[in-house]
């Protein structure tokens, strides 16, 4: 399955081009509320995407060492039944391998890498992350894994710093009643958001950046008692400094070095 002489597409450097397109089209407007705003958790999503191996060890311990208040990363599952940091379904995207995670073994994923760092297991991140003070955001990917997920958590005792969260409601269903709290997540500002926020019992509901829809996102969240949340795949400065003009909850950021710049 694993051909090192296969050319691999480095998922951060097709970022990294995307958000420099992005800049080169022009800066967008910053748009100031005026008032006092309370800075927002910053979040490094998938660790630090924007500088290291997304979803890896080595992700996560340099979310830390920058001083990133939390992490996002993604949650899927193997064949054998393993839960791992992975956000594609499919290996052949961002790695040196090829197939479906699904229908992987942890044992088969043992010599993949992604820019030459291994898949970590879901257990293998938390037993670094209960080390830190960093909170943790857990993106299930798919439903019918979210009480293993549940019990690894509070295996390693971690319920008071995890937020689970999805962009199904399938995924999130049950958890009503869990020690661990919840987030809705939108591929952008749309109506729907909140009544399948408030179906989940989502205290948290994120958008993707989209610019001149946050302001009615972020102002409908908290019609909806909701705390709003921004996650964004192409992070440039101009994008953080737009969403950090924003009365928002959590920003989940590529670059939370930039971000941390910002508000501290």
């Amino acid at each position: 399955m694993t051909d090192s002489d296969k050319p691999t597409i480095s998922r951060r450097r097709v970022l990294a081009s995307a958000g420099a397109s992005v800049a080169a089209l022009g800066s967008i407007p910053v748009i100031h509320q005026g008032s006092e705003l309370t800075s927002p958790e910053i979040v490094g999503h998938r660790g630090v995407a924007g500088l290291e191996a997304p979803n890896t060890i080595a992700s996560i311990q340099l979310a830390e060492q920058l001083g990133a208040d939390g992490v996002a990363l993604d949650v899927r599952r193997t064949a054998d039944g393993t839960l791992v940091l992975f956000h594609d379904p499919v290996l052949d995207i961002s790695t040196n391998a090829s197939g479906r995670i699904e229908t992987t073994t942890a044992e088969e994923l043992a010599d993949v890498r992604v820019d030459g760092e291994p898949i970590p297991t879901v257990r293998e991140a938390l037993r670094v992350i209960e080390d830190t003070e960093m909170s943790l955001y857990l993106e299930l990917k798919k439903a019918g894994y979210t009480d293993q997920t549940l019990a690894l958590i509070e295996e390693f005792s971690l319920e008071s710093r995890t937020t689970l969260t999805s962009f199904l409601t399938g995924a999130l269903a049950g958890l009503d009643t869990a020690p661990v709290e919840t987030g809705f997540l939108g591929s952008a500002p749309h109506p729907d958001l909140f009544g399948d926020a408030r179906k989940t019992g989502s205290s948290l509901v994120l958008s993707h950046y989209v610019p001149y829809g946050l302001e009615w996102f972020v102002e409908e969240a908290n019609r909806w008692d909701l705390t709003p949340g921004i996650w964004e795949l192409a992070s440039t400065e101009t994008h953080i400094e737009d969403s950090l003009s924003y009365d928002i909850g959590v920003l989940m950021t590529n670059r939370p070095d930039i971000a941390l710049e910002k508000v501290r």
